[in-house]
C-alpha cells in the first residue's frame, strides 16, 4: 500500500510541476519574443553575457543547498523526525543568507571591473548591478522551495513559479517603457525583470510559510531552544556541509566555466570572421532563442527530476533497491522516448518555428542542428537528479567538470575553424560524456544494492 501511495505522490507531484513548467515555458517564450523584437539580437547577446556571472554569484551564495535540503527533509520526514527536518531548514537558510548577501555585495561593487576587464563589454556593467539585487532573494527562495519539495508538496512552489514569471514579464514591460525615454541600455530591461521576479518569489514563499506555521495545530519548540542543543546543531551543519560542498563546487565550477564560455565564444566567432556585432547577435540567437526552444520539452523532465531526488532518497533510506532500479529504468525509457520525439519535431518544424516565433531564419538552422542533442540533454537532467538523490554529489561534480572542459576546448579549437557549429559539436561531445559516465556508475551501483555510504 505504501508503494502505491508513493507512486501516486510522485505522479501527482510530477504532473503539477509539469503543468506549471509548461505554462512557465510558454510565458517565457512570449517574454523572449517580446525581448527579441524590442531590444534586438545584439542586446539579447549582451544580456546573455551577463547572466553567467549572475549565475556564478547565485552558486556562491546558495550553492547546492536546495538539492541538499530537499534530500534531508525527505529523508528525515521518512524517519518521522520532523523536528530535525526543521532544524535543517533553519541551518540551511542561515548559511545561504550570509553567503548570498556577501555575493550580492561583491557583484555590485566589482561590476565595473568584470564588465570591462573580464567580459570586454562595458554595456554589461549596469546589468550586473541590477542582477546583484536578486541574489539574496533567490537564495532564500530556493531554501523555502526545498522545504515544500522535500515533502512532495509541489502545488505552492509551482504556483509561486507562475507568479514569478508574471512579475518578471510585467517588470520588464515597465522597464522597457522607462527606457524609451532615457539613455539606459535596452538589455537592462531583462535584468530588471529577473531581479524583480526573484524578490517577489522570495517574499511570497516567506509569507506562505509564516501563515502555515501560525495555523499549525502542533506546538513546536521555538528556534531559540534548538540553539541550546549545540551537538544537534553541529551535526546538522556538518551533514549539510558534507553534501553541499561538492554540489556548491560543482555549481561554482560549472558557472565559472560557463562564464569563460560566454567571454570566449564571441571572440572566437570574431576570429572565425564575424564582426563583433554579428558575433554578439549570433550568440544571442543561439543562447537566448534556439537553446530555450530545445529545452522546452525539458519542463517535463525537470518536473520528474525535482520529484525524483526526494523520492530516491526515501527509497534509499527505506532500503528498497528494487524500487530504485525500477525508477531508473522507467526514467531512462521515458527520457529516450521524449528525446526521440523532440528530434523529429525540431528537425522538421524548426525552420517554421524560427520564422513564426522570432522572425529569424537563423533560429531554424540552429534548431535543426540542436535537435539531435535532445535525448542526451533530457536524460542528463534526470540521471543527475537520481545521483544526487543517492548522495553521489561528488560524482555529479566530476561529470560536469569533464563536460565543461570539453566545451571550452571546442570553443578554443573548433569555433575558430567551423564557427558556431564547432561549439555545437562540443555540446554534443559533452552531453555524451556526462550521460555515459552516469549510466556506467548506476549500472555498477545497482549490483551493490544502492547501499547508503
Amino acid at each position: 500500500m505504501l508503494k502505491i501511495t508513493r507512486k501516486n505522490t510522485l505522479l501527482l507531484g510530477t504532473l503539477i510541476l509539469t503543468a506549471s513548467g509548461i505554462i512557465c515555458r510558454i510565458l517565457g517564450f512570449l517574454y523572449r519574443i517580446f525581448l527579441s523584437r524590442q531590444i534586438g539580437a545584439e542586446a539579447f547577446g549582451i544580456y546573455q553575457l551577463a547572466t553567467p556571472l549572475y549565475a556564478l554569484m547565485l552558486s556562491l551564495g546558495a550553492g547546492g543547498m536546495q538539492t541538499v535540503l530537499s534530500r534531508f527533509v525527505a529523508s528525515y520526514l521518512a524517519k518521522k523526525d520532523s523536528r530535525r527536518a526543521k532544524i535543517c531548514l533553519a541551518a540551511g537558510c542561515g548559511i545561504v543568507v550570509i553567503l548570498s548577501f556577501s555575493a550580492s555585495i561583491f557583484l555590485f561593487f566589482s561590476a565595473d571591473f568584470i564588465g570591462t576587464r573580464l567580459l570586454f563589454e562595458p554595456r554589461t556593467i549596469l546589468l550586473l548591478r541590477i542582477l546583484s539585487l536578486g541574489i539574496l532573494p533567490s537564495g532564500i527562495h530556493n531554501c523555502l522551495s526545498a522545504w515544500y519539495l522535500g515533502q512532495n508538496q509541489t502545488a505552492l512552489p509551482s504556483f509561486c513559479q507562475l507568479l514569478e514569471q508574471f512579475v518578471r514579464m510585467g517588470a520588464s514591460c515597465l522597464a522597457w517603457l522607462f527606457c524609451l525615454s532615457t539613455s539606459l541600455p535596452s538589455a537592462a530591461v531583462a535584468a530588471f525583470g529577473t531581479a524583480a521576479g526573484e524578490l517577489f518569489s522570495c517574499l511570497f514563499l516567506m509569507a506562505c510559510l509564516s501563515v502555515s506555521h501560525s495555523r499549525s495545530p502542533q506546538k513546536h519548540r521555538p528556534i531559540s531552544v534548538f540553539f541550546k542543543e549545540k551537538t544537534l546543531w553541529y551535526d546538522t551543519f556538518r551533514e549539510l556541509a558534507v553534501l553541499n560542498l561538492p554540489l556548491t563546487l560543482n555549481r561554482i565550477l560549472l558557472n565559472v566555466l560557463h562564464s569563460i564560455e560566454s567571454a570566449l565564444l564571441p571572440g572566437c566567432l570574431v576570429t572565425f570572421g564575424l564582426s563583433r556585432k554579428a558575433a554578439l547577435s549570433q550568440y544571442g540567437i543561439l543562447t537566448g532563442m534556439a537553446l530555450p526552444m530545445i529545452f522546452f520539452p525539458s519542463a517535463i523532465t525537470h518536473a520528474v527530476s525535482v520529484m525524483l531526488l526526494p523520492g530516491v532518497a526515501k527509497q534509499q533510506a527505506d532500503g528498497t533497491p528494487e524500487q530504485i532500479s525500477d525508477t531508473i529504468r522507467y526514467t531512462i525509457s521515458f527520457c529516450v522516448l521524449l528525446g526521440t520525439s523532440a528530434v523529429f519535431a525540431f528537425f522538421f518544424f524548426g525552420p517554421w518555428l524560427g520564422r513564426f516565433l522570432f522572425q529569424n531564419e537563423e533560429v531554424g538552422v540552429f534548431l535543426r542542428i540542436l535537435s539531435f542533442l535532445s535525448p542526451f540533454l533530457y536524460l542528463e537532467t534526470t540521471l543527475g537528479s537520481i545521483l544526487n538523490g543517492l548522495g553521489k554529489t561528488s560524482l555529479v561534480f566530476f561529470q560536469n567538470l569533464a563536460g565543461d572542459v570539453i566545451r571550452i576546448l571546442a570553443i578554443l579549437f573548433l569555433v575558430p575553424v567551423f564557427g558556431i557549429r564547432g561549439y555545437l559539436y562540443g555540446i554534443l561531445a559533452s552531453e555524451l560524456t556526462i550521460m555515459t559516465m552516469a549510466l556506467l556508475f548506476l549500472h555498477r551501483e545497482s549490483a551493490n544494492g544502492f547501499a547508503v555510504h
